[in-house]
């Protein structure tokens, strides 16, 4: 039998492909710090954003109930002599548009 002499490498020469891989390695390790920092820094900001929007809203829905309030308040006090009074009378002829088939109508007062 023929005794074959494996050699087994060396552990102290570099393979040229290492330093290719080593730096392919802390690429994608910071390009992957990089994204885990920005995906952090969206959500936060989208939260942020959320908030302001929340009260914004509020705000908004605060200020319609007022103008609501101030609607209702101001509309109890006009009545019909009012309305007179500031030179507001009934309509005596009334058009309306009415819509037939495809066609548009305008018919007077029938």
């Amino acid at each position: 039998m023929y005794a074959r002499s494996f050699r087994f490498p060396s552990l102290t020469v570099e393979h040229p492909l290492e330093a290719v891989a080593r730096l392919a390695f802390c690429a994608a390790i910071a390009l992957c710090v990089a994204l885990y920092i920005y995906c952090i820094a969206a959500s936060t900001f989208n939260i942020i954003a959320r908030k302001q929007a929340e009260n914004g809203s509020m705000a908004a829905q605060s200020r319609l109930a007022q103008i609501n309030a101030e609607y209702y308040a101001l509309s109890e006090r006009v009545t019909p002599s009012e309305a007179g009074n500031l030179g507001l009378v009934p309509i005596k002829e009334k058009s309306y548009v009415t819509r037939t088939a495809a066609l548009g109508f305008v018919g007077g007062n029938q």
